[in-house]
């Protein structure tokens, strides 16, 4: 009777040694699923020069992968990812999940000089549709469809087949249209989402090359680090457990209790990290025990390029020497978006892109230089000071002052606002405002910006309103405030305008 008993013991007891094992293998695949540990696809938002906040948490943190599926919305949403190598594409399928008003890009056909996509869409701002597009994110053709089998808030189906010069669209088995697209050899394929999230999970795409598969599940379970952990575990437990043997001691009871007790603590423990945990971000760098040094580093480049001591470093570098009296010269002052946060390149930003046209139009290469005062995270009593300080030596005959997102309090903004007139109108310096562009909605002092302006006779640009106008163009934002190139093309269009004019009023003085 007590061989069986004790037989029954062991057996239970090593079930629940594996079981723990597996338990602690599972968590720390869990603990240490990131797309930086992941390491097949790009995060295109890491690649531009202008940073934007969020790029490498993204990466770094699990928020991104939580619960095994890529999550689209996570650190400010409008992620884009692209798979790291190119592949000639026959057949691609993946699960989506769209929450209410989010959409889901699968981008393919990617180069240098454009991109192609199928966009599928809970939102009635962005129609579903079949697109080209150029690099920098301009609708170049479309053709919008319906999709009336699109389940929200469950798991859909997609599948896209390529074809003698075709594409064939199914989504959840049914047919949705067929649509031209040449796919000449290998190229990039991957994914985008918008604000709200939209989740990616089992990635299946066949190459037209044999035998190659590309399979993605984002659940960082991986057989052979799973099996090598738990053989280590599982032998050191069963050496514990043997231990008592050893000794002639009876206390083999005791040690199932507690492989009892360390199972369900180990079951709660998943659990909780799971649906809780796993999905939250975290409070701080230095709590995150699983930080990326490296990733930190390179986001912490982006920030010091974006301070104003490197900016201030910068523009004294390269204009206070070249001070000419026959340049007229363009201050802009504002936060991150003026700065250019969100372009790949310094020259794609939209105060780049005006120095540019504005030269052009005027047929003499710089003839008017634009000086970036943008510093990210800055309000209008910082950027005050600092116009005083540092950005009239530069002698400017025009300032454009763009802000409305970081402030709060409408009578402090409003004061800092006349600051800048008042000051200008004593230097003899026009003055132009511009609202502050938000992919969300209009800001709260744009109203106030707009009463300071009209009441002083200055020009207000409604760069809000030009981007809501243009909203489904191509894709303009990285996140609720800073501008793709695609974006700030459209910026520099819109200021185009109001800046040509008055350059036209302060010319013959120069």
């Amino acid at each position: 009777m007590n061989f069986t008993k004790n037989y029954f013991q062991w057996r239970f007891a090593i079930l629940l040694i594996v079981l723990n094992s597996l338990l602690v293998a599972l968590e720390y695949g869990q603990l240490t699923n990131t797309l930086y540990a992941n390491g097949k696809w790009i995060a295109t938002k890491t690649n531009l020069e202008k940073g934007v906040i969020g790029a490498y948490g993204f990466v770094r943190e699990r928020n991104a992968l939580a619960k095994g599926r890529l999550d689209l919305g996570a650190w400010h949403g409008f992620q884009e990812i692209i798979y790291k190598d190119a592949i000639d594409i026959h057949t691609a399928t993946f699960n989506f999940l769209l929450k209410r008003n989010s959409y889901v890009v699968f981008i393919f056909d990617k180069n240098t000089e454009q991109f192609s996509g199928i966009r599928i869409s809970l939102n009635n701002l962005f129609k579903s549709n079949y697109f080209t597009c150029d690099s920098n994110g301009k609708f170049l053709t479309r053709e919008d469809f319906n999709v009336q089998n699109l389940y929200p808030e469950k798991w859909n189906n997609c599948r896209i087949s390529f074809t003698k010069g075709r594409l064939d669209l199914l989504i959840n088995g049914v047919f949705i249209g067929q649509y031209k697209a040449e796919l000449i050899g290998r190229n990039f394929f991957g994914f985008r989402g918008g604000e709200k999230s939209a989740l990616i999970d089992n990635i299946l795409v066949y190459s037209k090359e044999p035998n190659r598969i590309i399979r993605e599940s984002f659940d960082n379970f991986h057989i052979l680090s799973v099996l090598a952990m738990m053989i280590s575990l599982v032998t050191f437990s069963i050496l514990i457990l043997l231990f008592p043997i050893i000794k002639h001691s009876h206390n083999n009871h005791n040690v199932l209790q507690i492989n009892m007790l360390i199972a369900l603590l180990l079951c709660c423990i998943y659990l909780a990290d799971y649906f809780v945990f796993s999905t939250r971000y975290p409070l701080h760098e230095r709590h995150n025990i699983f930080f990326k040094r490296a990733l930190r580093d390179m986001e912490s480049a982006y920030w010091r390029n974006a301070a104003f001591q490197f900016i201030k470093e910068k523009n004294d570098k390269d204009y206070l020497q070249q001070l000419n009296k026959d340049t007229l010269r363009i201050v802009f002052v504002g936060s991150s978006q003026t700065w250019g946060a969100g372009a790949v390149k310094e020259s794609d930003t939209f105060v780049r892109l005006l120095e540019q046209k504005i030269n052009m139009w005027l047929k003499e290469r710089d003839k008017v230089q634009c000086i970036n005062y943008g510093v990210s995270g800055f309000k209008s009593e910082d950027l005050y000071e600092i116009y005083n300080a540092e950005c009239l030596k530069f002698h400017p005959k025009i300032c454009v002052v763009i802000l409305s997102k970081n402030d709060k309090d409408e009578k402090v903004f409003s004061k800092n606002l006349q600051n800048f007139i008042d000051l200008n109108r004593s230097l003899n310096i026009r003055t132009i405002f511009v609202l502050e562009a938000n992919s969300i909605g209009p800001l709260p002092l744009h109203k106030a910006m707009r009463a300071i302006g009209e009441k002083n006779g200055i020009t207000v640009v409604d760069l809000h309103g030009w981007l809501i106008q243009n909203y489904d163009q191509g894709f303009l934002w990285w996140d609720g405030v800073h501008l793709t190139n695609f974006g700030q093309q459209l910026a520099a269009e819109c200021l185009f305008d109001a800046l040509r004019k008055e350059v036209d009023i302060v010319a013959d003085n120069i």
